[in-house]
């Protein structure tokens, strides 16, 4: 038996203090940086590939090549997911236009899995590419392949544990009314708040280590180095910067540009966790108002 509530545009559904917690303009804020940092990584991306490609001084190998192409097409693919994918979710209140509850969960999942995965991606080349550096040259050996492979594994527990509950305890439908917007409406469970509270731990695990390795790494990489005579401190600073021109990998450069990296990727990481925590909350207690274009609604749950 379904029990059928209308809104027009004078009601208005909300779930209590979250919706002042978490306001529309805090995803529209982390939403605006994270394009920001996306769109600048791959004009980025694409300059270097231009520059390993023509240059007469870098002989790039196809492995580098590559890996720039694939860093750039999947920088172009987030700038397309995000258009089509959280735009509308914010814009309308919902999560997208879908008229069977699973293929909205199926969305939320594909989507959050391809942000997330391509962020821990140039998160872990960066990491990876710093412990190549500390051992060649025997300055540290804080980070393993380990430890990095194990910072993977925890990103990608989290990105499937934080998303899969809403495959299965999640209730709901999308009516569309009147070419009005589509919403989802959800009905909650303690499965369902059990993987919350789990996934709202994974994800504090998880940027507190993001934050944690590249403190580390900060403090390693800007330790004081030994005094060097005048001619060697020239000779030093030329070979930074011819090392720096002619850096074909990220990483493989001198330490202001390596943390630039690094650091640029972690933001990156940190504001799509924070998005989708927010849409998954979205998801589970839908938000139905006036200030979405509609003026007719219909809620639907089970009763």
């Amino acid at each position: 038996m379904a029990i059928v509530q209308a809104f027009d545009g004078k009601d208005k559904l909300s779930f209590g203090s979250m919706e002042r917690l978490i306001p529309l303009w805090v995803s529209i804020f982390f939403l605006i940086v994270f394009s920001i940092f996306t769109v600048v990584g791959m004009i980025s991306n694409i300059f270097k590939w231009l520059k390993i490609t023509f240059s007469t001084q870098n002989k790039a190998t196809a492995a580098s090549k590559i890996l720039y192409t694939y860093l750039s097409a999947t920088d172009l693919v987030l700038i397309i997911v995000l258009a089509g994918g959280w735009l509308p979710s914010l814009i309308h209140g919902s999560i997208g236009f879908f008229i069977e509850p699973k293929l909205c969960a199926y969305n939320l999942l594909l989507k959050n899995w391809l942000l997330l995965a391509s962020s821990a991606f140039y998160t872990l080349i960066s990491i990876n590419r710093y412990a190549t550096i500390a051992y060649s040259q025997h300055v540290a050996k804080y980070f393993s392949k380990a430890k990095c492979a194990a910072y993977g594994v925890l990103i990608y527990l989290a990105a499937f544990l934080a998303q899969t509950p809403y495959l299965f305890f999640v209730k709901g439908t999308y009516i569309p009314k009147d070419k009005g917007v589509v919403s989802c409406t959800s009905e909650g469970s303690w499965q369902l708040t059990l993987f919350e509270m789990v996934h709202l731990s994974l994800f504090c695990v998880l940027l507190v280590v993001s934050v944690s390795m590249y403190f580390k790494l900060h403090s390693r990489l800007t330790k004081p180095a030994i005094p060097l005579s005048m001619a060697n401190e020239n000779s030093e600073r030329k070979r930074i910067n011819r090392t720096r021109r002619n850096a074909v990998l990220p990483g493989q450069t001198d330490r202001f540009h390596l943390l630039l990296f690094v650091s640029r990727q972690s933001a990156k990481l940190i504001c799509l966790s924070t998005l989708i925590i927010v849409d998954m909350i979205k998801f589970a207690h839908p938000i139905v108002n006036n200030h979405t274009p509609s003026t007719h609604y219909i809620y639907l749950k089970s009763a």
